[in-house]
C-alpha cells in the first residue's frame, strides 16, 4: 500500500478520536449546564425538561433531577388519592422529601417539606392540608379520630392538641386524643438509626372507650407503613374499627436510575 494512503488513514483516525473526544467533552459541559439550569429553575416543568434532556445526554444526577421534578410518574400512592395500606384506606395532602434531597427539589417542594417539620415541632398544625385530605377520604359519619402516640405525652399534645380542636369545629368529629394514656416516654422513631426496633406502643394505653368506634387515624408521615399497620393492630385488640387513615405528608423514595431512563427514553421515542 502506498505510504501516502497510510498516511491518510492515520490522520483520518486521528481527526476521528479527537472529533470522539471533542464531542465529549462538549456534551459533558452541556449536561452539567442543563443541571445546573434544572436546579436552579423555579418552575418544576422546566426542571423535569432540564433533567430529561440532562439525562439523555449522560449526567450521572440527572435522573435524580428528573424523578423530583415529576414525582407523580414513580409512586402509584398519589397526593389527594384515596388507596389502600392493608384493608386501611389511606390518604396524604403532599410528598415529603428529606434533607438530603432538598438541593434538587423545587421551591414549593422545600416549603412543604418545611411545613412537616414545622408540624412536628408543634408550630403548624397544618389544618388546610388535614383538611384536603380529610376530605379526599370522604369518610363516613360517626367516625371518631385517634392520633398516632408520640414518644412522648408532651410531644403528642403539643403535636395534635389544636388539630384535634379544629377536626371537632370542622366536621364535629369526635376526638380521641384522650383515648391514649401515657405510661412513660420511648426513643423517637424519627430521630432513632435503629428505628425497627423501637417498640411503640412499649409508652402507652388505650382507653377502653375506644370500644366500638369506627376510626380515622392521624399521623404526620407515612414512609414504610409499620407504624400505621402497628398502631391499627392496637386499635383492634381495644375493639376499634379502624376504617381509614390521614397523613400530612408521605415520604418520596428516589426511583432506580434505571427505572427513571426508562421512562425517560419510552417517553423521547413514543411521544
Amino acid at each position: 500500500m502506498p505510504a501516502y494512503i497510510i498516511i491518510s488513514l492515520i490522520i483520518f483516525v486521528i481527526l476521528l478520536v479527537t472529533l470522539y473526544f471533542y464531542a465529549r467533552y462538549w456534551k459533558k459541559k452541556a449536561s452539567s449546564a442543563l443541571v445546573l439550569y434544572g436546579q436552579n429553575a423555579p418552575y418544576r416543568k422546566e426542571r423535569k425538561w432540564a433533567g430529561q434532556h440532562a439525562l439523555m445526554a449522560g449526567h450521572k444526577d440527572a435522573a435524580k433531577l428528573f424523578a423530583l421534578a415529576c414525582p407523580e410518574k414513580f409512586d402509584k400512592e398519589l397526593p389527594l388519592k384515596p388507596f389502600y395500606r392493608g384493608k386501611i384506606k389511606c390518604t396524604f395532602a403532599d410528598y415529603y422529601y428529606p434533607k438530603r434531597l432538598h438541593n434538587w427539589i423545587a421551591e414549593d417542594q422545600w416549603l412543604f417539606s418545611k411545613t412537616v417539620y414545622l408540624f412536628k415541632e408543634g408550630k403548624d398544625d397544618c389544618r388546610p392540608h388535614f383538611a384536603q385530605a380529610f376530605k379526599a377520604l370522604k369518610p363516613a359519619c360517626d367516625i371518631t379520630i385517634m392520633f398516632m402516640p408520640c414518644s412522648t405525652e408532651e410531644r403528642y399534645y403539643t403535636r395534635f392538641k389544636t388539630l384535634a380542636d379544629f377536626f371537632y369545629k370542622f366536621r364535629g368529629v369526635q376526638s380521641g386524643l384522650d383515648y391514649i394514656i401515657f405510661t412513660g416516654e420511648r426513643k423517637s422513631k424519627h430521630t432513632s438509626q435503629q428505628r425497627d426496633k423501637i417498640n411503640e406502643s412499649s409508652n402507652y394505653i388505650i382507653s377502653d372507650a375506644v370500644r366500638g368506634k369506627k376510626v380515622i387515624i392521624v399521623d404526620d408521615l407515612l414512609t414504610t407503613g409499620s407504624s400505621l399497620s402497628s398502631y391499627a393492630k392496637q386499635l383492634k385488640s381495644s375493639k376499634a374499627e379502624v376504617i381509614g387513615a390521614i397523613f400530612l405528608a408521605k415520604t418520596f423514595l428516589l426511583p432506580s436510575e434505571a427505572r427513571v431512563k426508562w421512562i425517560v427514553w419510552k417517553h423521547y421515542f413514543l411521544s
